[in-house]
């Protein structure tokens, strides 16, 4: 698996390849809009690629004091996201963020090892 984070410069030449997975988020957010926030650099495209496939996509947003991953969708397997999540921990540092806020199901909780808190809608 290869982990990679798309700049805002390759949004549209490479939408085709991962725009399904945003699909299962549609009750989060617009694909459209996060493309917009993508090109804007105000928000930022993870993913997994297993060979020419994107398996994976997480999009995330900074903050002054946190990095915060808006959402997440894909067939990959739990280490794979593990390890794209260790990556985005590793970036999210170096920016200088103390701490990671992820919204979401309450499954990804369990599989990316989160604490919940604050007010959790069903």
């Amino acid at each position: 698996m290869n982990v990679f984070c798309l700049g805002p410069e390759h949004i549209d030449e490479m939408w085709g390849l991962f725009a399904h997975h945003f699909e299962r988020l549609k009750t989060y957010f617009d694909a459209e809009e996060v493309r917009s926030d993508l090109k804007a650099s105000d928000k930022q495209l993870w993913g997994l690629q297993d060979g020419p496939d994107v398996v994976g996509v997480v999009v995330t947003r900074l903050t002054k004091d946190f990095c915060e991953v808006v959402g997440a969708a894909g067939s990959a397997d739990y280490e794979s996201m593990r390890e794209l999540h260790r990556a985005i921990e590793n970036w999210a540092k170096s920016k200088g963020c103390k701490r990671m806020r992820f919204l979401g199901r309450r499954g990804w909780l369990r599989l990316m090892n989160y604490t919940q808190v604050g007010i959790v809608g069903e």
